[in-house]
């Protein structure tokens, strides 16, 4: 009987951390894309409805638009450039999608993740992190 108990609090352990909002449990590295989604019915088009968040991290933020994706579901991408917490808070004109707060670790990027690439020195290209970028053209309308 005492593993019965013990089987059952696993069970509802594991379904209330499932039932958690990813943007609870989620870690993103730095210059990769985080992505909050909320299901909302909404009156009207859905396409029509205006939906942003504020990311916050430290003494930085910024607001992005988000997105109808379809069957209900709203999105919110963002790319952090920074490492550490980030919490974000959104607005709309629709109150099902208006308030919604979430927070994300971003931790350090992973090997292969060298951020977006800039210019620099007027001429070259280099990544976030320093590494040099060549690029590469492949299309040619002379052919």
């Amino acid at each position: 009987m005492k593993h019965f108990y013990f089987f059952i609090t696993l069970v509802i352990c594991c379904l209330t951390s499932a039932s958690l909002p990813a943007a609870a449990r989620q870690q993103v590295e730095q210059w990769d894309r985080y992505e909050f989604s909320h299901k909302a019915k909404v009156s009207g088009n859905p396409f029509d409805v205006e939906f942003s968040a504020t990311f916050s991290h430290a003494d930085t933020s910024f607001t992005v638009h988000g997105f109808y994706a379809g069957n209900s579901v709203f999105k919110l991408r963002c790319m952090p450039i920074a490492t550490g917490t980030w919490t974000f808070i959104s607005h709309s004109s629709e109150s099902a999608l208006d308030g919604l707060t979430g927070s994300f670790e971003c931790i350090a990027a992973g090997k292969d993740n060298h951020g977006p690439v800039k210019v620099a020195d007027q001429c070259h290209f280099r990544y976030a992190d320093g590494m040099r970028y060549y690029p590469i053209g492949t299309t040619s309308y002379d052919w």
